[in-house]
């Protein structure tokens, strides 16, 4: 049983890893997408009491996902252009086009570091700032804020940064996994 905090989240990470190469690998196996198989083997990991249902988790699931939900919002806003907008919602809304997630090996170090600690300062200023402002939802503020100072950092020479779809989506996964992994807690199971 994992009891300890930051192995928790490190076996999510590799959970999350361990799929996107089992697809990489196998193409037939792209019939399930990668967050829904991810999803479901965090929910099946709670289960069976792989992870402990102590403070040191919760305070772990927590602060992660708090903190990229909105570097999500600001990483997707960097790269925001209408016509984008407009083509994706004309395909299937649901799918995630890429399975691709962010490898410092594939984007490059060095942007990989800049756009992730980016990400992660935008969202600590989203948070701080939503407190100020303390309207709506505290969490919808946080989201409208980072998102809004992605659409900004979008007209500006950030927008020729690549990898932040990948980033995001190596977020996005992470997050997926943390919900799974607390799903059966949060319901009382």
């Amino acid at each position: 049983m994992i009891t300890s905090g930051t192995i928790y989240l490190f076996s999510l990470a590799l959970v999350v890893a361990f799929f996107h190469l089992l697809t990489k690998k196998f193409e037939n196996l792209k019939v399930v997408p990668v967050y829904i198989a991810i999803f479901i083997f965090s929910i099946l990991l709670s289960y069976f009491g792989v992870f402990s249902n102590n403070e040191k988790i919760l305070s772990i699931y927590k602060l992660t996902t708090t903190n990229i939900i909105p570097a999500i919002f600001f990483l997707l806003f960097l790269k925001f252009s209408f016509t984008e907008m407009l083509e994706y919602i004309k395909s299937d809304i649901l799918k995630i086009e890429s399975t691709k997630i962010g490898c410092a090996c594939e984007i490059g170090a060095k942007r990989y570091w800049f756009l992730l600690i980016l990400s992660l300062i935008i969202s600590f200023i989203s948070q701080v700032l939503a407190y100020k402002l303390n309207f709506l939802n505290h969490t919808l503020v946080v989201i409208i804020i980072s998102s809004f100072f992605g659409w900004l950092a979008s007209h500006t020479i950030l927008k020729e940064i690549n990898g932040s779809k990948e980033i995001a989506i190596t977020m996005f996964y992470i997050l997926v996994a943390l919900f799974g992994s607390q799903l059966l807690r949060m319901a009382n199971f």
